[in-house]
């Protein structure tokens, strides 16, 4: 979701893809897309969430986006002639006896 989590009313949750095409390993990498264009320029913070297959959620983390435009700024590690940032979260998810 982008500036307001899942669990919000205003959260819009996008789909994450398996890497490697199927979601069938205890540790995948996922990767997404997001167009940025028609953002309002500045802080933006990106939330991931990742659900197991019993669909129990594990624990948000976040990142910041700074997108530059009019009286915005750019981050130093997106120069202006960047069209897009890749954006890599370490994130690991394990399975928990109970």
């Amino acid at each position: 979701t982008v500036d307001a989590p899942s669990w919000a009313l205003c959260g819009f949750a996008r789909p994450m893809a398996p890497a490697d095409g199927t979601f069938d390993a205890p540790v995948e990498e996922a990767v997404a897309v997001i167009d940025t264009q028609g953002w309002a320029p500045g802080r933006h913070l990106l939330f991931v969430e990742g659900q197991d297959a019993a669909g129990v959620w594990g624990v948000p983390t976040g990142v910041f986006i700074d997108l530059a435009g009019e009286g915005g700024s750019v981050p130093p590690y997106a120069p202006q002639e960047t069209p897009c940032v890749e954006v890599r979260l370490p994130w690991i998810e394990r399975a928990v006896a109970p």
